[in-house]
């Protein structure tokens, strides 16, 4: 997918091995107004479409699940996506949860369901800087 440009792809591999075990996919997204709850549209520009990044994928191999990689590879995403936002403006950070099941892993970061999607869900960049401290911000 890089190769299109479509998503940049980030992965993680023990050191010594060029097996990958983990890997997400970051890429510009548009956001519609409508599709944020009414108490934090009201707060944002009027604009029918916002700009936001989107974590298209996150997966790590079932052999190395329950080493906390995937919060590695999501707290790296949103850094990643926070620091950028000086120089290509974003709202939020999208992400396509797999299933049902995986929803309350990002929740736990503070995305929030989007209107009228039971998988898609969001976090503002405001919320991601609360996530790392001031040094991180640069």
């Amino acid at each position: 997918m890089q190769i299109r440009d479509a998503a940049a792809v980030y992965v993680i591999h023990e050191e010594g091995n060029q097996s990958v075990i983990g890997y997400y996919t970051l890429s510009a997204y548009i956001l519609k107004l409508s599709d944020l709850p009414e108490e934090e549209s009201k707060k944002l520009p009027k604009y029918k479409e916002l700009p936001a990044n989107l974590i298209g994928r996150l997966a790590i191999d079932s052999e190395s699940q329950g080493q906390n990689l995937g919060e590695r590879l999501l707290l790296d995403a949103l850094l990643r996506a926070y620091k950028q936002r000086k120089d290509i403006a974003a709202l939020a950070v999208l992400v396509d949860a797999k299933d049902k099941k995986v929803i309350g892993f990002y929740e736990r970061y503070g995305f929030k369901k989007m209107e009228g999607e039971d998988l898609k869900l969001y976090i503002l960049m405001e919320t991601i800087g609360s996530l790392f401290p001031k040094k991180e911000d640069k």
